[in-house]
C-alpha cells in the first residue's frame, strides 16, 4: 500500500469517527504558552536597554493575556539573575546577560561576567 493509501484511509476513518486531524501548523498553536520566566527571556531580547520590572510585568501580561501581579514575576526574575541568564543595572532595569546568543536554555557563558560586575557596584 502507497503512503498516499494509507493516508487517505487515515483521513476516511478520521472522518467516520468525527475526528479531526490538526494541521503541524495547527498543533504548533494549541502548544502551551511560555512560562513567565521564557516570556521575560523572549520580551527582554526584543528590548532595546532592558526594562523596569513593571515594564516587563505589563509586557508579559500584554503579550499572554495574563494579569500577573508583580509578587509572581519578581521572584522569576531573581531566578534568572541566579542562572546567569540576566542582570539589574542601578537604575532597576533587567539585561540579559549577552546578547541573542544565549544557547537553548538562555544561559550566557559571559554571565558571571556581568554578574561579578553588578556586585561589585552594590
Amino acid at each position: 500500500m502507497s503512503i498516499e493509501e494509507e493516508i487517505d484511509q487515515i483521513e476516511r476513518a478520521a472522518t467516520a469517527a468525527n475526528v479531526n486531524l490538526a494541521t503541524s501548523e495547527e498543533v504548533a498553536e494549541r502548544q502551551a504558552p511560555p512560562t513567565m520566566k521564557e516570556a521575560a527571556v523572549q520580551v527582554l531580547r526584543e528590548a532595546t536597554g532592558g526594562l523596569t520590572t513593571n515594564e516587563l510585568l505589563e509586557i508579559i501580561n500584554n503579550k499572554l493575556g495574563t494579569t500577573f501581579a508583580r509578587s509572581s514575576l519578581s521572584p522569576q526574575l531573581s531566578r534568572l539573575k541566579g542562572d546567569g541568564i540576566l542582570y539589574r543595572e542601578e537604575d532597576g532595569r533587567w539585561i540579559l546577560a549577552s546578547d541573542p546568543s544565549l544557547n537553548e536554555n538562555g544561559a550566557s557563558e559571559d554571565a558571571p561576567e556581568h554578574a561579578d560586575r553588578e556586585r561589585s557596584q552594590s
